[in-house]
């Protein structure tokens, strides 16, 4: 009986925090987040001051909480694990790397949206990519041999980060008109088989393109 009570709790919280969010997220597409109230925030949401106040100090308190947990949702979903016994091909719609990532990303839109148009006071999707970096500087753990071991492991992870997100504003400035599953194999196709390409070469620069002599 506790262990269902407990399960009911997380679900309450869940949506309580959703539903305050949702709120935020609305009233931040409809004027500038100085102009936004806690009291509008309850009151588009539904729940009470003192359900507010069970959460967060006030509205930069709750974005910094939100932004801090989505950090750690975006690592998560990133780090799905492999389903046991899954035959890995690039052709199979089984389990696609990302997948997860872009789907999470769907249900979140409108907070991306937000960040991406620099919405949010001292937030943007270059500081949330700091954020997801510093996630995964936490949770991954990778084996470095020979050459490897010389490898900026900050780096690598703020790199990586910076990739994903390029992925969603391009998904974002297309309105999210992509499946998240479309987006997965885009990007796996960029990982994979793009790197196997022997040349890039430039077909024409534009006329206004300003060479430098060295």
């Amino acid at each position: 009986m506790e262990i269902f009570s407990e399960k009911e709790n997380k679900k309450s919280t869940l949506r309580t925090k959703e539903a305050l969010l949702n709120a935020l997220l609305t009233l931040v597409m409809q004027k500038s987040f100085d102009e936004i109230t806690v009291s509008n925030i309850i009151q588009l949401s539904g729940y009470s001051r003192t359900t507010f106040y069970n959460y967060y100090e006030d509205k930069y308190d709750m974005i910094e909480k939100i932004i801090d947990e989505e950090a750690e949702a975006f690592v998560n979903a990133v780090c799905n694990p492999i389903p046991e016994n899954i035959h890995m091909t690039f052709e199979s719609d089984i389990y696609i790397p990302g997948l997860s990532l872009f789907e999470h990303v769907e249900q979140n839109k409108n907070l991306y949206y937000v960040l991406i148009h620099n919405m949010l006071p001292n937030y943007s999707m270059d500081s949330f990519c700091q954020k997801i970096s510093k996630v995964f500087e936490q949770v991954i753990s990778i084996e470095l041999s020979g050459n490897l071991q010389e490898l900026d492991f900050p780096l690598y992870c703020y790199i990586t980060s910076d990739t994903y997100i390029a992925f969603i504003k391009y998904w974002e400035l297309h309105n999210f008109s992509f499946t998240p599953k479309y987006m997965a194999r885009q990007m796996m196709t960029n990982w994979v088989r793009v790197k196997k390409v022997s040349s890039v070469s430039v077909k024409k620069l534009p006329s206004n393109f300003n060479t430098i002599d060295i």
